[in-house]
């Protein structure tokens, strides 16, 4: 079993920058797990940074075998439903639109 590569002290994360994080990715960081994550996410960014010191000028780029289905279709608009069909199956409509939920926050981001 190999060791940790080691990370230098200015590449460790710190908890500010996960709560950042959290912050950006809206998602909620318990007090608790802040420091865990931190440490986590360095050893994920030290693994990282040994990718990043590999010497790749040899090898070949490469590109996926499968062949992309999507890459060619014509951009088409294709409506199934006409607009009277949607706006009766939507439990909230105004003037001819869907109503939803407000989902993001539009303050600091």
């Amino acid at each position: 079993m190999s060791s940790s590569p080691a990370i230098p002290m200015s590449d460790k994360v710190n908890s500010e920058t996960v709560r950042h994080v959290a912050h950006l990715a809206r998602i909620q960081v318990a007090d608790g797990e802040v420091e865990a994550i931190a440490h986590q996410l360095s050893k994920v960014l030290g693994f990282v940074a040994v990718l990043d010191e590999l010497d790749t000028s040899h090898v070949e780029p490469t590109e996926s075998t499968i062949a992309p289905l999507s890459a060619l279709r014509a951009d088409l608009p294709q409506t199934s439903w006409s607009s009277e069909n949607a706006l009766k199956n939507a439990s909230d409509s105004h003037d001819g639109f869907i109503r939803v939920p407000k989902v993001l926050d539009q303050g600091d981001a």
